[in-house]
């Protein structure tokens, strides 16, 4: 199927619950934080992040295997993919809110130097920690997942 213009890579899973995976994660990273107030632009800016992430990943990948991506090249990929969705859902936010008179840019480096690291390093670590446990032996299982979450987020954070 296409998506933006772009043939989707061959996924794991089809790239709607994908796109619902990185919305659902969003929504879960900012209930966590305490900030249910920022869920509603989480679930837009969590399924572009992980959609361009996967879509990213897919042509940075020799053979088609996203798991063989090393980790510098991740971390580029999750970079761009985070600054994508910062820029297309806080231009998006400023617009429905919107003040004649006022930039819907107004303030989008701050959200972009805020967001960007963090999520650059959260969705590198995921995989990273996650391919680590498949050497030793583990079946990429919801626990797993979980686990690679966790640790992510942990990591992104400290």
């Amino acid at each position: 199927s296409l998506l933006w213009g772009l043939q989707a890579p061959s996924l794991r899973l089809p790239m709607w619950q994908t796109a619902l995976a990185g919305g659902l994660a969003g929504i879960a990273t900012q209930l966590a934080a305490g900030n249910p107030a920022a869920c509603a632009r989480a679930l837009p800016m969590g399924a572009v992040c992980c959609t361009c992430y996967v879509n990213l990943l897919s042509r940075a990948s020799p053979d088609g295997d996203l798991d063989s991506v090393a980790a510098p090249a991740r971390f580029l990929c999750a970079g761009a993919s985070a600054s994508m969705a910062t820029i297309l859902t806080h231009v998006a936010t400023r617009a429905n809110f919107w003040v004649p008179g006022q930039s819907l840019y107004m303030g989008l480096a701050g959200a972009v130097a805020r967001t960007v690291p963090a999520m650059a390093i959260e969705m590198c670590s995921i995989d990273v920690v996650k391919s680590a446990l498949m050497e030793r032996d583990q079946k990429v299982t919801p626990p797993v997942l979980i686990f690679a979450g966790g640790a992510a987020g942990f990591i992104s954070q400290t």
